[in-house]
């Protein structure tokens, strides 16, 4: 029995969920709930496998939480603005329209014609949830370093890393947006040059601007 990890689910689950175990580690560490040496106990291989699936389901919970980075952080930069953009230079070719569907079911479509060209579209997409859920252990991360700040032994060492974690937390949701900005543009992009069907009626279902802004 062999188990396969994709690159969706590490960057999306995996990474995000390793640095919520790391920031709930060091909370343990600094409470004494937990000693170095009871770690030292445990054998390498099983902390391993222990550490690598706490990180995988913690990742599935940060995925849920970080969902809430796109109500705290709102942008115009969703499927529907990729597909305006797309729509507008290719109405200066005047050859044909682009697809009106969500991006995750023509995605579907573009994997039919050319997989190795839909996986570049994942690795944007994959990429960019990936920061957004970085956003969720970061902000933590930002809320313990103040505390140390407050009541730690070292307030500066704490202030400074609060800063740097409060200017990550930024700059993870700004760029994770934008990537997955650009994974819905290159899906309309590639729709329109694999000359996918464009005679989709513009339901509510399929429209652009109902799709899940991912």
């Amino acid at each position: 029995m062999t188990f396969t990890l994709g690159i969706f689910e590490l960057f999306t689950y995996a990474i995000p969920g390793a640095m919520q175990l790391g920031v709930f580690l060091y909370v343990a560490l600094r409470l004494d709930l937990v000693q170095p040496a009871d770690l030292d106990a445990v054998p390498g291989l099983l902390l391993a496998v222990a550490a690598a699936v706490a990180s995988y389901l913690l990742g599935y919970l940060t995925y849920v939480f970080a969902i809430l980075v796109d109500k705290v952080y709102p942008t115009r930069k969703d499927s529907g603005s990729a597909w305006a953009a797309v729509a507008a230079d290719a109405a200066m070719l005047g050859e044909r329209r682009v697809p009106r569907v969500n991006s995750s079911f023509l995605l579907a479509g573009v994997e039919l014609r050319d997989r190795e060209v839909a996986q570049e579209v994942g690795r944007f997409r994959a990429t960019g949830l990936m920061l957004r859920g970085a956003v969720v252990p970061s902000f933590l991360g930002v809320l313990v370093a103040l505390t140390e700040a407050v009541v730690g032994p070292h307030h500066w060492l704490g202030a400074a890393v609060a800063v740097v974690l409060g200017a990550a937390v930024a700059a993870f949701a700004r760029h994770g947006r934008e990537l997955r900005y650009w994974a819905n543009t290159k899906t309309y992009q590639l729709a329109y040059w694999l000359e996918l069907p464009e005679d989709v009626h513009d339901s509510p279902a399929s429209a652009p601007h109902a799709a899940p802004r991912e």
